[in-house]
Formats: structure tokens, C-alpha cells, sequence
């Protein structure tokens, strides 16, 4: 068999809380422009009356589907706060020190620390979603109060819009890094492969250098010059040998580099997407708060995340 089956990826999709958050969110903006264009046509449209009202329900839907989000966020941000605590412990290159390793483990420590501000700031605002969602069904009546809780909640998910982007942008530097890395240490096996061979060819005598490989020691110029070439592409700290010695190494490693990409950049369009229409909504821009652009935006935004989810769901 190629793949896994189509309806097993789709069941272990839905089971998924976010997987089924991505699916209403899609329903939701496509009911959206539906009912927008049928009742511009024709206002007394019924069918363009029960879109609108799958808009409104799935909306409500999705934010009592958040009910308790904000405990996931706490548990993240536990185990944020327990690897930053284990890097810290470990040796930190020199300042001055740029070799592509030293970079790497520099972006992953400001990764760190990037992503524990981003949970908190999902924390807040999920949590605030619990307030806005008691808003919309009744439970909170005071007019005021729910205008304070609705714009409290903009604020909130602003806020995780600004984490959330830099955290896509700094991956997307991450995986250009590694690429880099990966093929740069697979150029380097070739290399000193092709010279020992030509060594053996030349005399049947091994070079120098690869005496002391097989000793288990190298040159200092090949120690400074190629610093990290044996490490994992993609080290995180878990101690995995992903060393790249083969094609196969390296094609496998690219996979990878590239799936996290793809998944970075779904990310980044989703989010600019959705931080439009919030800062529409916090700044009471018009434009941004048009009916049309409101549901183009939650469209683009809905797709992204739909794919995303759906490629990272294993079945």
C-alpha cells in the first residue's frame, strides 16, 4: 500500500480537538461568503438566512469547543520552561563564535524563550475566550461588560499573533540554516572520502588524517573548520544520531526540513491573515471590518490551517 487510507486520516483528523476547530472554521467562512453573496442578490433569500445562521452557530460552536484550551497552553508552557532549564545547564559556545552550530543553538535558545512568550499570551487569550463565549450565549447580559470582554479578547489574540508570527518567521530561518548544514556536512563526507581514496589509490598507504579518524580523533584544522559536522541536522537536544553519511541521509533530512517549512510558511500566511481582521477589530479600522474582507481573510486563514493540521495528522 502508498499512503495511509484517506478515511482513517480523516477519522484521526476529526478525533483531534483542533482538527475539528480547523473543519468548523472552514465551514464557517464558506457559509459566510455563501450567505454574504446570496443575500446581497436577494435579502429575503432563505437559504442565504440559514447560512448566516451556520455562520453564527459555528462560531459559538468553536469557542465552547476552547473551554479548558487554556489548561493544553499551562502544560506546554511547563515543559517550555523544563528544556529551557536543561539548555541552560549545558555548555554555551563563546560569544564570539558564529560556526553554523553555535548559530543554531543560539536560534534555539531564543526559540525557547520566544515560544514560552507565545504560550502565555495563548494562555490569556484562550481563557479570555471562555469569558466572550458565556458573552455570546447569554450568561454575561451587561451590554458593557460584554463590549469590555470582547475587547479584551481582540487585545489577547493580537498579542499571540505577534508571538505566533516571529515563531514562524524564526523556524523558516531555522530550516534554511539546517538545510544549509545538512548539505554542507554531506559535502565535506564526499570530499574526505574522495582524498582517502586517492590516498589508498596513490601508495596503498592511508593518509594522516584518516589514521586518526580511526583512532576516534581528528586534526585540530578539521575539529575548527568543520565544527558540528558529525552533530544531528536536526539536534534537539534528544540525542539522536541523525548524522548525514549517505544520500539516503541526506534526502531524509531534507524531507524533514522541508515538511517543517511547508508547515512554518501555512502558519505565517494563516496568522498575518487572522492579525489583519483582529487589528480591524482593535483599531476599528472599516476596511478591515467589512463583511467581505472579514470573510476572504477567515477564508485564507481557515485553508491554511486546514492543510496544516491535516498534514501533521498521524494516523
Amino acid at each position: 500500500m502508498g499512503g495511509p487510507d484517506a478515511l482513517d486520516h480523516s477519522v484521526a483528523f476529526l478525533k483531534q480537538r483542533d482538527g475539528l476547530d480547523k473543519t468548523l472554521k472552514l465551514m464557517r467562512y464558506v457559509s459566510a461568503i455563501a450567505a454574504y453573496n446570496i443575500l446581497a442578490d436577494d435579502p429575503s433569500s432563505v437559504t442565504g438566512t440559514k447560512l448566516r445562521k451556520l455562520d453564527k452557530s459555528t462560531g459559538i460552536t468553536r469557542k465552547y469547543l476552547k473551554l479548558g484550551k487554556f489548561l493544553g497552553n499551562l502544560k506546554e508552557l511547563r515543559a517550555l520552561l523544563r528544556a529551557g532549564e536543561i539548555a541552560s545547564r549545558q555548555r554555551i559556545a563563546p560569544a564570539g563564535n558564529r560556526t553554523p552550530d553555535a548559530a543554531l543553538a543560539s536560534a534555539a535558545a531564543f526559540a525557547n524563550r520566544l515560544n514560552i512568550a507565545s504560550q502565555l499570551a495563548q494562555l490569556v487569550y484562550n481563557f479570555a475566550e471562555q469569558l466572550n463565549w458565556a458573552a455570546k450565549i447569554g450568561l454575561i447580559r451587561d451590554a458593557r461588560r460584554r463590549r469590555k470582554i470582547e475587547r479584551w479578547t481582540s487585545v489577547a489574540e493580537l498579542a499571540t499573533y505577534v508571538f505566533t508570527i516571529n515563531v514562524s518567521m524564526l523556524t523558516l530561518w531555522r530550516c534554511a540554516q539546517r538545510e544549509t548544514r545538512a548539505r554542507r556536512e554531506y559535502g565535506d563526507r564526499g570530499r574526505r572520502k574522495k582524498d582517502d581514496d586517492a590516498a589508498d589509490a596513490g601508495g596503498g598507504v592511508p593518509s594522516p588524517l584518516r589514521l586518526l579518524r580511526g583512532l576516534g580523533l581528528r586534526g585540530r584544522h578539521d575539529s575548527e573548520e568543520s565544527t558540528g559536522s558529525d552533530a544531528s541536522v536536526n539536534d534537539d537536544g534528544s540525542g539522536r544520531d541523525d548524522t548525514i553519511r549517505t544520500e539516503r541521509d541526506l534526502a531524509r533530512a531534507l524531507e524533514a526540513i522541508a515538511r517543517e517549512r511547508t508547515s512554518a510558511r501555512l502558519a505565517l500566511v494563516a496568522d498575518l491573515a487572522d492579525v489583519t481582521v483582529c487589528f480591524g477589530d482593535v483599531r476599528d479600522v472599516r476596511a478591515l471590518t467589512a463583511p467581505g474582507t472579514v470573510n476572504a481573510l477567515g477564508l485564507v486563514s481557515a485553508s491554511c490551517g486546514v492543510v496544516d493540521k491535516w498534514r501533521s495528522t498521524k494516523v
